[in-house]
């Protein structure tokens, strides 16, 4: 029987991820398909609950579901009840089961870069999901100095007072996009939607160097 994956979004037109999953599919010679499923906010969980009773084996998450869509599943893993923020969901026995693996990626491609984990100074351009995982990566070298920096300095606020709730060692500080200033940063992370389209502008950005490394 063919299994079906997809990913849940929107936008989700922009995804790379049913180009990626397909090519993997046919290497691996697996009866398999992956689908988009643009759907907004208020009607996720209606469908999710559709597409487990078809029997779909597994479903990414992208913005913005990765936070709303908690409260949905039927357990979670143990980085994504930390973070609150799942954007991989895997189907067993009709059961879903939230897990983030942004966490071990973003670690992953960190080492590979050549970073290692130390107490550094980092900027965060966003405070989704994506951006929870980062700071939580980061803040797990005691005295690391984080800085978000968000459009909705609210949003950014609530990420800095939850990190700050988990990682009393780490120093959290919020800022606007309004005037990005990268000085004395050993890190610039983008984890807004900055890059998908030509429509979201990104910000003005001052004391970017060789010296900086930027991970998008």
């Amino acid at each position: 029987m063919t299994r079906v994956y997809g990913i849940l979004g929107d936008p989700v037109s922009h995804s790379l991820s049913p180009l990626m999953h397909h090519t993997a599919f046919e290497a691996l010679r697996l009866d398999a398909v992956y689908a988009p499923f643009e759907v907004p906010p208020s009607t996720v969980g209606d469908l999710l609950r559709g597409l487990v009773t078809c029997g779909i084996n597994g479903l990414n998450v992208t913005v913005p579901h990765k936070e709303t869509i908690v409260p949905l599943l039927d357990e979670l893993a143990e980085d994504a009840r930390a973070l609150d923020a799942v954007n991989t969901i895997v189907v067993r026995r009709g059961r879903t089961i939230g897990y983030n693996t942004d966490v071990i990626g973003f670690e992953q491609a960190l080492q590979e870069l050549g970073w290692t984990r130390r107490r550094s100074a980092a900027m965060i351009l966003g405070s989704g999901g994506g951006a929870r995982a980062v700071a939580w990566v980061l803040s797990r070298a005691p005295g690391t100095h984080l800085i978000i920096a968000n459009r909705h300095r609210d949003r950014a606020q609530r990420l800095a007072e939850w990190l700050k709730r988990l990682r009393p060692r780490c120093h959290v500080e919020v800022r606007g996009l309004d005037a990005v200033d990268v000085r004395g940063c050993e890190l610039l992370i983008n984890a807004t939607a900055m890059g998908m389209t030509a429509q979201i502008e990104a910000p003005s950005i001052r004391g970017l160097t060789s010296q900086v490394m930027v991970y998008d």
